[in-house]
């Protein structure tokens, strides 16, 4: 691993070439056998005649299941206000009639320069691949100390914004704004500018179980060979968030680089993590169709 020191913050690249060993797990039951590969069997017959695990579901089915208004709100009780955060008892009746009731965590933010704490409000995250010719393509991650977990977290770079400023604009108001956002807060974060956005998501969930708080997931890539738009010209880089350390980490095999990462001790973010999960799987999945393609061709 090899750090590289600029003026206020550290930009770590890993570097290190790590051995991809999957440890595959034994099914319960014994799977249907599979034919193997003949001249007259091509790979597409045997994907079809693969056992398949699971049924999806047609959302299209039952509208009621979409039908909050079932669930009947009867109160909500205050039981813990702090700077950053209140505690509130919420009693409600179920869609069965059931009176039942939960504790829900709130976070407070501070928004903009009047210092004005807010409980509406909507996170913004930056999913930032950094694309570089004489690199292979890197994850933009931060590390930084999280009190809350008394210790080191590596996260995606994210911002918090008024819920209101974005609720109240049309879809590619919303979606447009949401952008700006993300290239601001990576610009931030990180020293880069030049941005390709790919995807914005609508509101999803942080954490439904405890509290409220939602997130829109941005994903864009970084052109990092542009040394005059992305500001490390003689050295120099961001100097606002001091506390923030950016790392590098290359996408092959970043799923075992996110476990040497845990090993030492630094709590990789569930956001991260899951995003290494769907690109290994990914992988699997490319690999699978590069291989059909060759039996057919041979075929």
């Amino acid at each position: 691993m090899s750090i590289i020191n600029t003026s206020s913050q550290s930009i770590v690249v890993d570097s290190s070439d790590i051995d991809n060993n999957n440890k595959k797990s034994s099914s319960a039951a014994a799977p249907t056998p599979t034919p193997a590969p003949t001249s007259t069997t091509n790979m597409t017959e045997v994907l079809l005649h693969m056992p398949t695990m699971r049924k999806m579901s047609d959302i299209s089915i039952d509208d009621r299941c979409w039908d909050t208004s079932l669930f009947k709100p009867l109160s909500e009780k205050l039981l813990f206000t702090g700077k950053s955060l209140q505690l509130s008892k919420y009693t409600f009746e179920d869609d069965s009639g059931n009176r039942k009731s939960a504790e829900i965590i709130r976070k407070k933010y501070t928004i903009g320069n009047n210092q004005q704490s807010t409980e509406d409000t909507v996170s913004v995250l930056s999913i930032a691949i950094l694309r570089q010719h004489i690199r292979c393509d890197c994850l933009l991650l931060i590390k930084q100390y999280r009190p809350t977990l008394k210790a080191y977290a590596l996260e995606f770079p994210a911002k918090i914004v008024e819920h209101t400023a974005i609720d109240e604009k049309s879809d590619e108001e919303s979606d447009e704004e949401t952008g700006e956002v993300a290239i601001e807060d990576i610009e931030n974060n990180t020293g880069y500018k030049s941005t390709d956005i790919h995807h914005i998501s609508p509101e999803t969930a942080l954490d439904p179980e405890l509290c409220d708080g939602k997130v829109r997931l941005v994903s864009l890539v970084v052109d990092g060979d542009d040394p005059i738009k992305n500001g490390f010209i003689n050295g120099h880089h961001n100097e606002k968030h001091t506390e923030i350390e950016v790392h590098q980490v290359p996408i092959n095999g970043l799923l075992d680089r996110l476990n040497e990462y845990s090993k030492r001790g630094i709590v990789v973010d569930s956001r991260v993590y899951a995003f290494a999960i769907g690109l290994k799987k990914g992988e699997k999945l490319a690999q699978i169709q590069a291989k059909m393609q060759d039996f057919e061709s041979v075929s």
